[in-house]
């Protein structure tokens, strides 16, 4: 399944990658959420056809596919676990988003604000100190947030994060080998 404005998600006279997500947003349109309506479908699918156990979805994305795993996981409770690696949790701070900070459906898009509908589920986080590009503090403040609402909902928080040394915006080495145990811990 492609991300919005990628491969056959792109629309006729559309730009792509972020400068579509861009001109939707523009547009009035909640690509995040059309995005996980469309995941869903799939998820749908892939659980009646059998190909998937409805008790062990998770999912491992890393940048934009971060921003659009936690919508779709906020849409749909059968996903159990997410894994994320240098995330974008807010749009807003992607290059070709320049002078949205104010704009409504823009920030009301940031991940943070789906927190609540992401509790009780394990999250493992994997970003750079200095990711200027998705921003390492939007990543904190995220699972900071998540945290936040366990302990005032009286749960233990499900939060794993790590910071790590890297330089811009990557995949944090040794990213891979710390995660996959990781992951197969959470969907048992």
């Amino acid at each position: 399944m492609d991300a919005p404005c990628e491969g056959t998600a792109t629309r006729p006279g559309e730009p792509a990658a972020l400068a579509g997500w861009r001109h939707r947003v523009e547009n009035g349109e909640n690509f995040a959420e059309q995005f996980s309506r469309d995941a869903k479908a799939v998820l749908d699918y892939l659980i009646e056809a059998r190909y998937t156990d409805p008790r062990r979805v998770g999912l491992l994305e890393i940048s934009r596919g971060g921003f659009l795993a936690l919508h779709f996981a906020a849409a749909d409770c059968r996903v159990k676990s997410i894994a994320l690696m240098a995330p974008v949790t807010d749009v807003r701070t992607l290059r070709g988003f320049d002078e949205m900070d104010d704009h409504v459906l823009a920030r009301s898009m940031a991940a943070i604000n789906r927190a609540d509908d992401l509790l009780e589920r394990p999250i493992w986080f994997i970003i750079g100190d200095w990711d200027a590009r998705v921003g390492t503090d939007h990543t904190i403040a995220m699972a900071r947030r998540l945290s936040e609402l366990a302990v005032a909902a009286g749960k233990e928080s499900r939060v794993y994060l790590h910071v790590v040394p890297a330089d811009g915006h990557t995949n944090p080495d040794g990213s891979h080998e710390l995660v996959a145990p990781w992951i197969a811990w959470s969907l048992n």
